[in-house]
């Protein structure tokens, strides 16, 4: 489902123009959400979860027919990288790898100190050179790069050595363009995106969301005027017909819920009422901690309520989860009738 600017044929190999979106079925719910790039006139890659890659490889694969398209898995290992400002330029980062935003524009705002970026190594890899214990990098799991083009490789690579000599190129010259990179863990990586409200989710929960409903076109990953995409009338009908009473919202609490675990108000009388809403995605952290969850909620029960909501597991368990703001507004109220002129 491409947005409405769509991956554009980047200006140069050394920045890869990036787009979020999400692909659906005829009825409008997503099979996933994925980054979307163009890496030359060739081939496009897609980032998304890895338990979603090889279902939606089978699902685009039916549509190839006669077209001399291959669409796989690609076997690459990817890394989480923090740095204390933007880059400035990608030059610093030409050894082989792809260096790709990890934040969407509108969410990284004036005030943002840090930004992050995905390091995505070939498919294609030359042998495994070990690095000692103490220097070898953090892979940030469970997401997979999937191929669309004239080649690619099936699988995913496990193992956490470097594969020289794109990584430590890479990151040496990180070093010596003056950035104080960080490696971010699998947990603090998952922490930073739910912080973010990207939405995310894992096979599960697929086609089970229409994109407004985690919020995808306040990213701009939907478009209401181009087409023809698997879903479209659905989607153009939730936005320009109907009232649109479901959005996706940041709360903290203590650690328990699942994804797609339905949750209730907790001021309802019975955990038999009908649930509000349910659990996207939560943050991989002990039982000890408190979470961040991303959950999407029918907004005409869930407007009125004050900052501090009160929500229940449907295992019967009461937990208190406080929402807490994203870096791009949600709207609380149910969606008015936005009919375009004829």
């Amino acid at each position: 489902m491409p947005s409405p600017a769509g991956p554009q044929t980047a200006k140069s190999e050394e920045k890869p123009q990036a787009q979020l979106s999400g692909y659906c079925n005829a009825k409008g719910r997503l099979y996933a959400v994925f980054w979307i790039w163009r890496e030359n006139p060739e081939r496009f890659q897609l980032l998304m979860p890895a338990s979603l890659a090889p279902s939606l490889v089978k699902r685009l694969s039916m549509f190839v027919l006669r077209a001399k398209v291959k669409i796989r898995q690609a076997d690459s290992a990817i890394y989480g990288l923090s740095l204390p400002r933007a880059l400035d330029t990608l030059q610093v980062a030409l050894h082989g790898m792809t260096l790709l935003p990890a934040e969407w524009p509108p969410l990284q705002g004036p005030d943002a100190s840090a930004r992050r970026y995905w390091l995505i190594e070939p498919d294609a890899s030359p042998p495994m050179v070990e690095r000692p214990a103490n220097s070898t990098p953090t892979r940030v799991p469970d997401t997979q790069a999937a191929q669309a083009g004239h080649a690619g490789h099936a699988g995913q690579a496990e193992s956490s050595a470097l594969q020289a000599p794109y990584l430590e190129d890479q990151l040496d010259a990180l070093t010596s363009a003056g950035y104080d990179y960080e490696l971010l863990s699998p947990s603090d990586w998952a922490e930073a995106e739910i912080r973010q409200g990207l939405p995310w989710f894992e096979v599960e929960l697929s086609e089970r969301f229409v994109p407004q409903t985690i919020n995808l076109d306040l990213l701009n990953g939907v478009s209401f005027s181009k087409g023809c995409y698997p879903g479209q009338e659905i989607v153009a009908r939730s936005h320009y017909l109907g009232k649109l009473n479901q959005r996706m919202f940041l709360f903290e609490g203590p650690a328990g819920l699942l994804p797609g675990e339905d949750v209730f108000l907790a001021s309802a009388e019975a955990l038999s009422e009908q649930p509000i809403g349910e659990v996207v995605t939560v943050t991989p952290v002990e039982a000890s901690q408190k979470a961040h969850y991303l959950v999407s909620l029918k907004l005409e029960p869930f407007r009125g309520q004050a900052g501090l909501v009160g929500l229940a597991a449907s295992s019967g368990e009461r937990v208190m989860l406080e929402l807490h703001d994203m870096p791009y507004v949600v709207p609380r109220e149910p969606q008015v009738p936005n009919r375009p002129k004829l």
